[in-house]
């Protein structure tokens, strides 16, 4: 046996297995008391060791792919730009070391909770493998006291909460009142809210929210603000998702810009917090959006699209903002300039894919004439 040392893990190599494969459990100190913060989800409960292995193992050869392919080498991406495996059921008993019967197990494991798909490439061909992203929604929250009572969520009592995690939008009937700030640096959880064992305790839905959503970029005014008008935990926390899934979309996408053009750039990542005013300003609109639509006697036809549009315009405009105001942000801050996201939104439905990106992300000091869109 040998200790692990600081200079031997980066010689080490590991498969990966996505957290949410694991229940895990977190503990919050609240003056002495405990609270028991436990994560788990559909992948960690149904799925086998061995899936999970396996899953780990597969990813390592998508990851191996996405090199090649930086490398030139295209032979296992499709004409959409995904990675696929080759392997006959022969090759995974190999890689996985494991009998014909497991390996079959873990492939309808793996499909069952979405996470491969085949496609059929014909008579005497193998199939193709897709390995797919797992799904945040299948996590599950559980909150519990330092004794192991469960806690119900004081606000789930009437509604069960929608598993689709689908937006619900509209302020609740009883408003979110004086919503605190769960600073767990001073032990403070709640004025309201006590762990105690002889009560029939909960924690309200707003107070989790925010709780674990303390390590975001987001500031307290937004989450605040999120929570307030969110109809429950599961379409807070859709919100706050969406708002990563989209910044990482447009990183990735600027990203890829450059590297067709060959040009380097150390502005692809957009910090979150430098943009957070602009940010709450756009959350504000989402929800005004949604309540002038209940007062006229209508509805969003598609909730969870209009608000991923709206933040992923508003993510675009941060880079343009970025891209064009170089100087600005280096040696200063940097806001939205006022009408960017109408500007962003107004370029994209009158430009082709290839001339909106050239406006979006072409540098400054490359860029044609942009007057007819910047004025």
């Amino acid at each position: 046996m040998a200790d692990i040392k600081i200079n031997q893990i980066a010689t080490q190599n590991f498969f990966q297995i996505p957290q949410i494969f694991m229940t895990r459990t977190e503990k919050k100190v609240d003056g002495g008391k405990i609270l028991k913060i436990k994560y788990t989800s559909d992948y960690a409960k149904e799925l086998s060791n061995d899936a999970k292995l396996a899953y780990a193992a597969l990813y390592n050869r998508c990851q191996l792919s996405i090199k090649s392919y930086e490398l030139g080498k295209k032979d296992f991406v499709d004409e959409d730009g995904s990675i696929f495996l080759i392997y006959t059921v022969e090759d995974l008993m190999d890689l996985l070391d494991k009998s014909r019967g497991t390996v079959i197990k873990i492939k309808k494991e793996l499909n069952k909770l979405g996470l491969l798909r085949e496609v059929r490439q014909g008579l005497n061909k193998p199939n193709k493998l897709y390995l797919q992203l797992v799904d945040a929604s299948h996590q599950i929250i559980e909150f519990y006291d330092e004794l192991g009572n469960s806690i119900v969520l004081s606000d789930d009592k009437s509604e069960a909460l929608d598993r689709q995690g689908s937006l619900n939008f509209g302020l609740p009937k009883n408003e979110l009142q004086e919503v605190q700030i769960l600073d767990i640096s001073k032990n403070e959880l709640s004025n309201t809210t006590h762990i105690d064992t002889k009560l029939d305790t909960s924690i309200n839905w707003q107070e989790s929210f925010l709780l674990l959503s303390e390590n975001t970029f987001l500031d307290k005014t937004c989450l605040n603000y999120i929570a307030k008008c969110s109809s429950d935990y599961l379409a807070a926390k859709k919100i706050v998702d969406m708002i990563y899934q989209t910044k990482k979309l447009v990183c990735r996408e600027w990203m890829d810009y450059l590297k067709g053009r060959k040009v380097v750039s150390d502005l692809i990542e957009i910090v979150g917090e430098d943009f957070n005013q602009d940010l709450f300003h756009t959350i504000q609109r989402i929800f005004a959006k949604n309540k002038i639509l209940l007062n006229q006697g209508k509805s969003f036809s598609n909730k969870d699209g209009f608000v991923f549009k709206t933040l992923l315009n508003f993510w675009r405009a941060c880079a343009f903002e970025l891209n064009h105001n170089q100087l600005e942000y280096l040696y200063g801050t940097i806001r939205l300039s006022e009408g960017r996201e109408i500007q962003i939104a107004k370029a994209e439905k009158e430009l082709d894919k290839q001339a909106f990106l050239n406006f979006l992300y072409l540098p400054k000091e490359d860029s044609v004439s942009l007057h007819d869109w910047t004025k």
